[in-house]
């Protein structure tokens, strides 16, 4: 069993790396839908001898779409609570005499880590020229 520590910046790194992997996963799939649609549209061309704009038209809108992981939040909720009680009883049954004491106290904390992600552009961004003189 081993004891490792992560950081904050490790766990950032880490939904970081998640994200590409989804992403990843998205285009794959993405990529198999695509496939099987176009063979549907080849067969239905096929058999159709010529497609119709309309149909075409339909065909295209019906088409599977890319999907993109934009963000996703992550949050972690922690409740430590500490409860204490005392109780002294003391009694006399012949005298009918008691003594009784009772002490109670709770604590308790609640700690949120909440993580949000948003996907920015990998890239170089290109921004306009302005026209100086």
């Amino acid at each position: 069993m081993s004891n490792q520590r992560t950081t904050l910046g490790d766990a950032l790194a880490a939904l970081a790396h998640d994200a590409a992997l989804a992403q990843d996963k998205l285009d794959h799939a993405t990529q198999q839908s695509q496939a099987r649609y176009e063979a549907f549209v080849r067969e239905v061309a096929k058999g159709a001898g010529t497609v119709d704009p309309a149909l075409a038209e339909i065909l295209l809108d019906l088409a599977p779409r890319r999907l993109c992981v934009r963000g996703f939040d992550v949050e972690c909720r922690v409740r430590v609570g500490l409860q204490r009680s005392v109780h002294v009883s003391l009694e006399a049954r012949p005298l009918n005499l008691a003594y009784q004491r009772m002490y109670q106290s709770s604590r308790s904390t609640d700690d949120v880590i909440r993580i949000e992600v948003e996907q920015v552009p990998a890239g170089p961004q290109r921004f306009p020229q302005s026209n100086k003189d």
